[in-house]
């Protein structure tokens, strides 16, 4: 049976240690001068642009994050909040709209396959980027999806490929489900336990 063609984006489904995720998320604003969309699914950075945080610099200005190579990950939006002016199930652009997020680094998230490629067992282990495709304003899903064409031995990839997720109604082949982790978390744990600071952002 052929694998759906639906999208989400990044889900986060556990921890990389086994453990379950239990919907721990950190709060964060997009401003009114972020001109895109963003979409439940969606993978966002720390903003180093100063209108895009916000004036009483009491939350985490966010912006997309890049999909390609060299892109960094702060997180993956898990829900958005209602506000006085907003209820939709997306954040439009150019308005303010705070937003959860689940952290990207020790999570392993899945995402879909776009389709473009031939799937492989051997993917494993593997860095992939990820391709933008239709997002939805009925569900507020995220259209980004793996792109198939770049699964590599590389460390420049924003993802690493785990395996095949092992869920009801998917199989290797084509817009295949797949279990991934964050390759490049925009805030790194070092050995000491401290985080490095942003120096640059993709």
């Amino acid at each position: 049976m052929a694998n759906a063609q639906n999208f989400w984006g990044l889900r986060p489904v556990r921890h990389f240690d086994g453990s379950p995720w239990n919907g721990q998320t950190l709060r964060c604003v997009f401003t009114s001068s972020n001109a895109t969309a963003m979409y439940l699914g969606d993978p966002v950075a720390l903003t180093l642009v100063d209108a895009e945080i916000p004036t009483d610099g009491k939350a985490i200005g966010l912006t997309a994050a890049t999909l390609t190579a060299g892109g960094h990950i702060f997180g993956v939006i898990t829900s958005f909040e209602d506000s006085l002016n907003y209820h939709t199930v997306y954040r439009a652009a150019e308005t303010e709209r705070y937003c959860q997020i689940c952290l990207a680094e020790g999570i392993v998230f899945r995402i879909r396959d776009d389709g473009t490629g031939t799937p492989n067992k051997d993917w494993q282990g593997l860095g992939a980027e990820m391709v933008a495709g239709t997002d939805s304003t009925v569900t507020g899903l995220s259209g980004d999806g793996l792109d198939a064409t770049t699964p590599a031995a590389t460390q420049n990839f924003p993802l690493v490929i785990l395996h095949v997720s092992d869920v009801e109604d998917n199989e290797l082949g084509d817009y295949a489900q797949w279990d991934v982790i964050i390759n490049t978390p925009q805030l790194l744990a070092n050995v000491g336990g401290r985080y490095l600071p942003i120096v640059t952002t993709s």
